[in-house]
């Protein structure tokens, strides 16, 4: 099954619609990709729409590679099926425009085809109504978001010209939609473009696993020959090139490896560069394909174009596989900073998105474009654009490096008490300031932490809601022979009065109230790690009574703990968490649904924003391999804000919003 499942980091796990959207737009005036004005004068150059872009689907069947296994050969799912979505050059309209939400039914269809155990029927619907309320619409706008016209004409009379073939290999799950914009932009600009969905080994559920990846490579090898032989398209099978989107720039990778004739890959945030350390079983499974050397980093004869998100807070990687650094080809480089994943997919466009998020996708459009035309059709004009692009104080064509750090790992264990009762203290935070390395004390106050030698300089934080944070110096604390023992103390801080008046409260639900199980998030199980959004009080004070959390999917097979945590915000970041005492919320193993958490015991108050998080910190007993719990999740203008762990800094991914709400009373 197609399905939207998980958002992670941009280089890691790639989750098709990690969107940020402020508000929809149904105005069609957003699809005419105008160049901002510094780059006119490049695009210029040649015509952009010098064709109408014609679109089919091929309904294909590989039966030369068994899709469920144990089915006799006549059930519909044994043989592996294949949904090919084909933008191609015309000169001539035979039947009206699409509608994006033709696109959406389409992702819906084949949600079902794919699988055969559970139903999809109401997707479209739901992703509309989701990208409606989130966008402060009402519920009967949802309907006009599906209606916005595109530049797409089905089955459409193909020219008669031969033209160059791009493969577009999608992101996890995901399908063309994500980026039809760009696909439709290449058609009228005279090339043939195939989309090959994500879509993993049965029941159709993507994964970064080797196994899974590789199935979208022969997909992509198999529609090739599929176009071979036919003759309704023309192809020019001697110019071919790869565009891969988030984890299909792994696909993609692979795909130029595995293809000579291939002449061209542009790579959009692509995991053929993947940071590591976000999840030990994705680093394994990326590690995997590298080493296997799937991906051919001695490749000649072919141009690279990368082009990637990057923010100004992002920490720096200690550790990452760049395809694009080791590869000796002749390469180009773009990085739009303040820029996030989604916005190198043509979501944004649906959206009354900022000017800036424009900008970055018109770029991609020119550039991509401009790109292939100067690869596949000898027509200048990319080398002006690109050298325009490097000058804009928006971009940057510096790789990031990683920092260095080494190999040894050594234990640093400890207990930390309460310096007044001489207590052990549960549930404290451990972690350095700057590798991101940190736990979680147990119920007796212990932990151990291991401490690498690129971080014997580093410091260590210890820090829990109602006391004092320490910091001590990492090398120092290594050298004690008698163990380490820390004790906190009292930390006397008194919540902000509230003043609220004695007329009849209302009571009202503040935050993300879905309970969607089609697009949810993976919580990451290391201890210390935090998740949470956004949640909107204004200048109203409010008493909160509860609060509430949707778990869509739980592979555990333990007992877990959560912390809730509540911080004030200071810039528009979290800034303190304005509980004294913990706040501890207990999941059951395989545990699904609404959890509701009573608050009225803590009289908490509100004035301002919050940020609302839960953190990871304790397992009845260890999670084992391949277990994870998906929290339920929306397009949510603000996104999530994550912590890695423990001391880690909380930083905004532009993405889902995780669904976490509260009951108040005003």
């Amino acid at each position: 099954m197609l399905k939207i499942v998980k958002v992670t980091k941009k280089r890691g796990v790639h989750r098709i619609l990690v969107v940020r959207q402020n508000s929809i737009s149904v105005r069609p005036i957003l699809f005419s990709f105008l160049l901002t004005a510094c780059f006119i004068k490049a695009s210029s150059q040649v015509n952009t729409e010098a064709f109408l872009a014609g679109f089919k689907t091929l309904t294909l069947v590989d039966s030369s590679r068994l899709y469920k296994a144990d089915t006799p050969i006549a059930d519909r799912l044994h043989f592996r099926p294949l949904d090919l979505d084909v933008w191609y050059p015309s000169l001539e309209k035979k039947n009206y425009s699409m509608v994006f939400g033709d696109l959406l039914k389409l992702f819906e269809l084949r949600a079902n085809k794919y699988q055969d155990k559970d139903d999809y029927t109401g997707i479209t619907a739901e992703l509309a109504l989701q990208f409606a309320l989130e966008s402060g619409l009402k519920p009967e706008n949802a309907r006009d978001l599906l209606v916005i016209k595109t530049n797409s004409y089905r089955n459409s009379i193909p020219t008669r010209e031969k033209m160059p073939l791009i493969l577009y290999m999608a992101g996890l799950n995901g399908m063309s939609f994500e980026n039809y914009k760009l696909l439709e932009h290449l058609a009228e600009s005279g090339y043939v473009v195939l989309s090959i969905s994500s879509v993993g080994r049965y029941p159709g559920n993507m994964t970064d696993k080797k196994a899974d990846m590789m199935e979208q490579v022969y997909d992509a090898e198999y529609a090739i020959n599929a176009l071979k032989n036919q003759n309704e398209i023309q192809i020019d099978f001697e110019k071919m090139a790869v565009i891969g989107y988030s984890w299909g720039g792994m696909s993609a990778g692979v795909l130029i490896s595995r293809n000579a004739e291939i002449k061209a890959l542009v790579s959009l945030d692509g995991s053929e560069n993947h940071v590591f350390g976000e999840s030990e079983d994705d680093d394994k499974n990326l590690k995997e394909i590298v080493g296997s050397a799937l991906l051919n980093e001695r490749i000649k004869d072919i141009s690279y174009l990368y082009l990637k998100s990057g923010n100004s807070n992002s920490p720096r990687p200690v550790d990452q596989y760049s395809y694009y650094d080791k590869v000796q080809i002749k390469k180009y480089y773009l990085c739009f900073t303040n820029s996030g994943h989604e916005d190198l997919s043509c979501i944004p466009f649906l959206l009354n998105s900022s000017s800036h998020k424009l900008d970055i996708y018109n770029n991609v459009l020119q550039s991509t474009r401009l790109f292939l035309h100067k690869e596949l059709k000898n027509i200048e004009g990319f080398d002006d654009y690109y050298n325009e692009l490097k000058r804009s104080d928006k971009i940057t064509t510096s790789l990031i490096k990683p920092e260095k750090t080494g190999t040894n790992a050594m234990p640093l264990k400890g207990t930390v008490f309460d310096s007044y009762t001489g207590k052990p203290l549960p549930y404290v935070n451990i972690g350095t300031l700057e590798a991101e390395i940190g736990t979680v004390t147990n119920e007796s106050g212990q932990f151990e932490i291991r401490i690498t030698d690129a971080s014997v300089n580093d410091s260590l934080r210890i820090s829990m809601i109602g006391y004092k944070s320490q910091v001590y110096k990492i090398n120092e604390l290594l050298a004690l022979k008698d163990g380490v023992t820390i004790k906190l103390a009292k930390d006397i801080n008194q919540l902000k009065e509230v003043l609220v008046t004695s007329k009849k409260l209302r009571k009202k639900v503040l935050g993300n109230k879905t309970t969607s199980k089609f697009l949810s998030t993976p919580f990451n199980n290391l201890l210390g790690t935090e998740m949470g959004i956004k949640i909107p009080v204004r200048t109203q004070p409010v008493f909160v009574d509860a609060f509430n959390f949707h778990i869509s999917y739980n592979r555990l097979s333990t007992r877990v703990w959560f912390r809730l945590n509540i911080y004030d915000m200071k810039n528009g970041r979290p800034f303190q968490n304005i509980l004294s005492q913990n706040i501890l919320i207990p999941v059951a193993a395989k545990q699904t649904g609404l959890i509701s958490v009573d608050l009225k015991p803590y009289d908490i108050s509100l004035a301002d924003d919050v940020i609302v998080t839960l953190e990871w910190i304790k397992n009845e007993t260890e999670p084992k391999r391949g277990e994870a719990l998906y929290l339920s999740a929306s397009l949510l203008s603000n996104g999530t804000f994550v912590k890695r762990s423990s001391q880690a800094r909380i930083v905004k991914r532009n993405s889902l919003g995780v669904a976490f709400n509260l009951n108040v009373r005003y």
